[in-house]
């Protein structure tokens, strides 16, 4: 990849994705706790510092298509994207049905290797600013992914432009011992988790995904493990010494789908809701 390609990658994503807003001399942390924390119930996580976020690394931007605002505003109600009965909320990816190995299968949302016809799948929606909660479990040295912000169009994949949440099989799946950045609960090839808070294969685990201007927060079981920020020198750094960096459109959306990915592996997801902040 030559300079000048990583370069104009960088400004791709530095123009799409407005910087975080420092508000009365703090940064305003838009994924802050909630009062209400939905499936992730439990003690209260440690403090994960966004990466990327220190006021003299992240100066705002003169001009931005967003940023994380300053003023106050009430959540929207939950929205369900499967009630255990129905997969109306989704479709295939650069398609339209939701392809045969995605089935409801006992109120969860199953990924069947054994039938045919497979694909990742997104929301028929797209959304920008969101809480997403759901459950996971994958079967034995299985691995899947959740993708945020996915855009449709002139991409085979979701991972051209959505970054995505990764579920896997810590225990045995290759990508574990590929390193840390790949195991589950991190933003896949990028961010870490600060723990390994997973739990054994066929075993469910809660997720908890805000999203907010460019901060990005995951929770795992409770436990806040990645924060970042897609428009700080970190994250672009980060994007340009990983495969990322060939695909000049990746984490610049503002708005998107959320995605299910087809790794290959079985996979059920369950009690999945959004809602826009």
């Amino acid at each position: 990849m030559s300079t000048g390609h990583l370069r104009a990658s960088k400004a791709s994503r530095s123009k799409s994705i407005g910087r975080s807003s420092v508000v009365g001399g703090m940064w305003l942390l838009a994924c802050a706790q909630p009062a209400h924390v939905g499936l992730a119930t439990g003690p209260a996580a440690p403090q994960v510092v966004v990466a990327g976020s220190h006021p003299s690394a992240n100066k705002p931007a003169a001009s931005t298509p967003f940023v994380v605002s300053s003023k106050v505003t009430q959540p929207s109600e939950w929205r369900v994207l499967f009630d255990g009965s129905s997969l109306s909320a989704w479709k295939k990816y650069n398609g339209d049905e939701v392809p045969g190995k995605w089935t409801v299968e006992e109120s969860t949302l199953h990924l069947d290797q054994s039938r045919r016809s497979r694909g990742d799948i997104i929301t028929r929606e797209q959304f920008a600013d969101f809480e997403l909660e759901l459950e996971w479990k994958i079967a034995p040295c299985g691995n899947s992914g959740i993708f945020l912000r996915v855009a449709e169009g002139d991409y085979r994949w979701p991972y051209e432009t959505g970054p995505e949440m990764q579920v896997l099989d810590n225990s045995c799946h290759p990508d574990a011992r590929a390193g840390l950045n790949r195991t589950a609960g991190s933003c896949y090839g990028l961010y870490p988790p600060t723990a390994d808070v997973t739990r054994p294969a066929g075993e469910w685990n809660q997720v908890r995904i805000v999203a907010q201007g460019s901060l990005v927060k995951f929770w795992l079981n409770a436990e806040l493990v990645v924060a970042f920020d897609l428009a700080s020198e970190d994250f672009h750094s980060r994007v340009e010494n990983s495969k990322f960096r060939e695909w000049p459109d990746f984490a610049t959306r503002p708005r998107g789908h959320v995605g299910l990915q087809d790794h290959g592996n079985d996979v059920w997801y369950r009690n999945i809701r959004i809602r826009e902040l």
